[in-house]
Protein backbone atom coordinates (compact mmCIF):
# COMPACT_ATOMS: atom_id res chain seq x y z
CA UNK A 1 0.00 0.00 0.00
CA UNK A 2 1.06 3.33 -0.81
CA UNK A 3 1.66 5.96 1.37
CA UNK A 4 -0.04 9.41 0.15
CA UNK A 5 1.65 12.69 1.07
CA UNK A 6 0.22 14.82 3.75
CA UNK A 7 -1.88 18.12 2.91
CA UNK A 8 -2.43 19.13 5.83
CA UNK A 9 -0.88 21.90 7.67
CA UNK A 10 0.52 21.58 11.05
CA UNK A 11 -1.82 22.95 13.89
CA UNK A 12 0.68 25.53 14.22
CA UNK A 13 0.92 26.74 10.64
CA UNK A 14 -2.95 27.20 10.82
CA UNK A 15 -2.69 29.21 13.65
CA UNK A 16 -0.31 31.13 12.01
CA UNK A 17 -2.14 31.47 8.97
CA UNK A 18 -5.36 32.85 10.91
CA UNK A 19 -3.49 34.85 13.20
CA UNK A 20 -0.75 36.54 11.88
CA UNK A 21 -0.55 39.30 14.43
CA UNK A 22 0.71 36.33 17.16
CA UNK A 23 4.33 36.89 17.59
CA UNK A 24 6.88 34.00 16.10
CA UNK A 25 4.20 33.69 13.15
CA UNK A 26 6.36 34.86 9.60
CA UNK A 27 9.69 37.14 10.08
CA UNK A 28 10.12 39.82 12.94
CA UNK A 29 10.55 43.35 11.92
CA UNK A 30 14.44 42.81 12.83
CA UNK A 31 14.76 40.53 10.42
CA UNK A 32 12.12 42.38 7.67
CA UNK A 33 14.80 45.26 7.89
CA UNK A 34 17.64 43.33 7.97
CA UNK A 35 16.67 42.06 4.56
CA UNK A 36 15.64 45.64 3.39
CA UNK A 37 19.31 46.51 4.20
CA UNK A 38 20.96 43.81 3.08
CA UNK A 39 18.67 44.56 -0.77
CA UNK A 40 19.66 47.62 -0.63
CA UNK A 41 23.34 47.10 -0.26
CA UNK A 42 23.17 44.28 -3.13
CA UNK A 43 21.12 47.22 -5.17
CA UNK A 44 24.08 49.87 -3.99
CA UNK A 45 26.66 47.17 -5.27
CA UNK A 46 25.48 46.47 -8.49
CA UNK A 47 25.00 50.03 -9.35
CA UNK A 48 28.53 51.15 -8.23
CA UNK A 49 29.61 48.06 -10.54
CA UNK A 50 28.17 49.65 -13.61
CA UNK A 51 29.30 53.30 -12.35
CA UNK A 52 32.47 53.18 -15.08
CA UNK A 53 30.23 51.99 -17.89
CA UNK A 54 27.50 54.62 -16.39
CA UNK A 55 30.03 57.10 -16.69
CA UNK A 56 31.61 56.23 -20.02
CA UNK A 57 27.86 56.41 -21.46
CA UNK A 58 27.62 59.80 -20.09
CA UNK A 59 31.01 61.03 -22.05
CA UNK A 60 29.38 59.58 -25.04
CA UNK A 61 26.19 60.83 -24.59
CA UNK A 62 27.61 64.40 -24.13
CA UNK A 63 29.94 64.15 -27.12
CA UNK A 64 26.50 62.94 -29.51
CA UNK A 65 24.68 66.06 -28.20
CA UNK A 66 22.02 63.88 -26.26
CA UNK A 67 22.10 65.74 -23.08
CA UNK A 68 19.46 64.13 -21.52
CA UNK A 69 20.97 61.06 -21.59
CA UNK A 70 24.40 62.37 -20.52
CA UNK A 71 22.42 63.58 -17.05
CA UNK A 72 20.70 60.59 -16.76
CA UNK A 73 23.57 57.75 -16.90
CA UNK A 74 25.50 60.74 -14.67
CA UNK A 75 22.83 60.57 -12.50
CA UNK A 76 22.75 56.99 -12.23
CA UNK A 77 26.38 57.52 -10.87
CA UNK A 78 26.34 60.05 -8.83
CA UNK A 79 23.79 57.49 -7.15
CA UNK A 80 25.98 54.77 -6.48
CA UNK A 81 29.15 56.44 -6.16
CA UNK A 82 28.80 60.06 -5.25
CA UNK A 83 32.80 60.59 -5.03
CA UNK A 84 33.57 59.07 -8.67
CA UNK A 85 36.55 60.86 -9.93
CA UNK A 86 35.63 62.95 -13.05
CA UNK A 87 31.75 63.29 -11.55
CA UNK A 88 31.64 67.03 -10.75
CA UNK A 89 33.81 67.92 -13.97
CA UNK A 90 31.28 66.06 -16.22
CA UNK A 91 28.18 67.37 -14.89
CA UNK A 92 29.89 70.88 -15.52
CA UNK A 93 30.51 70.04 -18.62
CA UNK A 94 26.75 68.77 -19.19
CA UNK A 95 25.77 71.93 -17.77
CA UNK A 96 27.44 74.43 -19.95
CA UNK A 97 26.47 72.35 -22.86
CA UNK A 98 22.71 72.91 -21.77
CA UNK A 99 23.06 76.56 -21.20
CA UNK A 100 24.89 76.86 -24.74
CA UNK A 101 21.88 75.02 -26.25
CA UNK A 102 19.43 77.32 -24.39
CA UNK A 103 21.18 80.21 -25.63
CA UNK A 104 21.26 78.84 -29.47
CA UNK A 105 17.75 78.11 -29.08
CA UNK A 106 16.77 81.70 -27.13
CA UNK A 107 18.85 83.15 -30.23
CA UNK A 108 16.97 81.19 -33.00
CA UNK A 109 13.63 81.77 -31.46
CA UNK A 110 14.20 85.71 -31.48
CA UNK A 111 15.99 85.71 -35.61
CA UNK A 112 12.52 83.94 -36.50
CA UNK A 113 10.65 86.65 -34.76
CA UNK A 114 12.98 89.59 -36.17
CA UNK A 115 12.45 87.78 -39.57
CA UNK A 116 8.58 87.26 -39.14
CA UNK A 117 8.58 91.16 -37.78
CA UNK A 118 10.52 92.21 -40.59
CA UNK A 119 8.24 90.78 -43.26
CA UNK A 120 5.16 92.13 -41.11
CA UNK A 121 5.99 95.69 -41.32
CA UNK A 122 6.86 95.50 -45.12
CA UNK A 123 3.73 94.24 -45.83
CA UNK A 124 2.24 97.22 -44.57
CA UNK A 125 3.25 99.79 -47.03
CA UNK A 126 0.68 98.31 -49.28
CA UNK A 127 -1.94 97.72 -46.44
CA UNK A 128 -1.78 101.49 -45.44
CA UNK A 129 -1.04 102.56 -48.41
CA UNK A 130 -4.68 101.27 -49.39
CA UNK A 131 -6.56 102.14 -46.35
CA UNK A 132 -5.70 105.60 -46.59
CA UNK A 133 -7.02 105.55 -50.52
CA UNK A 134 -9.90 103.97 -49.25
CA UNK A 135 -10.10 107.25 -47.12
CA UNK A 136 -9.66 109.69 -49.72
CA UNK A 137 -6.34 110.56 -48.77
CA UNK A 138 -3.56 110.68 -51.19
CA UNK A 139 -0.44 109.63 -48.56
CA UNK A 140 2.36 107.74 -50.51
CA UNK A 141 3.83 105.23 -47.74
CA UNK A 142 7.23 104.18 -47.95
CA UNK A 143 8.61 101.33 -45.63
CA UNK A 144 12.42 101.59 -45.84
CA UNK A 145 15.64 100.42 -43.92
CA UNK A 146 17.44 97.23 -43.72
CA UNK A 147 15.47 95.50 -41.38
CA UNK A 148 12.10 97.43 -42.98
CA UNK A 149 12.03 99.43 -39.84
CA UNK A 150 11.75 102.76 -41.04
CA UNK A 151 7.74 104.36 -41.91
CA UNK A 152 7.96 107.52 -44.24
CA UNK A 153 4.34 109.18 -45.13
CA UNK A 154 3.98 111.68 -47.41
CA UNK A 155 0.89 114.02 -48.47
CA UNK A 156 1.22 117.46 -49.43
CA UNK A 157 -1.42 118.67 -47.11
CA UNK A 158 0.59 117.31 -43.63
CA UNK A 159 1.29 119.95 -41.18
CA UNK A 160 1.23 120.47 -37.45
CA UNK A 161 -2.53 119.76 -37.38
CA UNK A 162 -1.70 116.44 -39.01
CA UNK A 163 1.37 115.16 -36.34
CA UNK A 164 -0.46 116.06 -33.20
CA UNK A 165 -3.39 114.30 -34.42
CA UNK A 166 -1.89 111.00 -35.94
CA UNK A 167 0.05 111.58 -31.67
CA UNK A 168 -2.83 111.82 -29.95
CA UNK A 169 -5.35 109.18 -31.68
CA UNK A 170 -1.96 107.00 -31.24
CA UNK A 171 -0.77 106.03 -34.04
CA UNK A 172 2.66 107.02 -33.96
CA UNK A 173 2.47 104.17 -30.84
CA UNK A 174 0.88 101.72 -32.58
CA UNK A 175 3.43 102.00 -35.15
CA UNK A 176 6.45 102.23 -33.23
CA UNK A 177 4.98 98.69 -31.48
CA UNK A 178 5.30 97.16 -34.86
CA UNK A 179 8.38 97.35 -34.71
CA UNK A 180 9.21 100.50 -36.37
CA UNK A 181 12.84 102.79 -35.43
CA UNK A 182 11.67 105.88 -37.01
CA UNK A 183 8.35 107.42 -38.16
CA UNK A 184 8.60 110.75 -40.81
CA UNK A 185 6.22 112.95 -42.49
CA UNK A 186 6.44 115.09 -44.89
CA UNK A 187 4.22 117.40 -47.05
CA UNK A 188 7.47 116.90 -50.55
CA UNK A 189 8.14 120.14 -49.99
CA UNK A 190 9.43 122.27 -47.03
CA UNK A 191 7.57 120.61 -43.91
CA UNK A 192 8.69 117.42 -42.21
CA UNK A 193 8.53 115.79 -38.85
CA UNK A 194 10.01 112.38 -37.63
CA UNK A 195 9.74 110.43 -34.59
CA UNK A 196 12.26 108.29 -33.21
CA UNK A 197 10.92 104.77 -31.40
CA UNK A 198 12.75 102.78 -28.50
Amino acid sequence: MRKRASTLLSFADLTCLLFMSVSGCGPTEEEVREKERIRIEKERAALQAKAPANFEMAKASLEQGDLTGAEDFLNQVAQAYPQYPGLEALGAEIQKAKERVEREERERQAAEKAAADKERRAGLEATLRESFLDRGLDIKVRVTGANHDRLKLTYVLFSDVWSHRMQKEGLISEWCGMGFKRIDLTDGYDWAVYWTCS
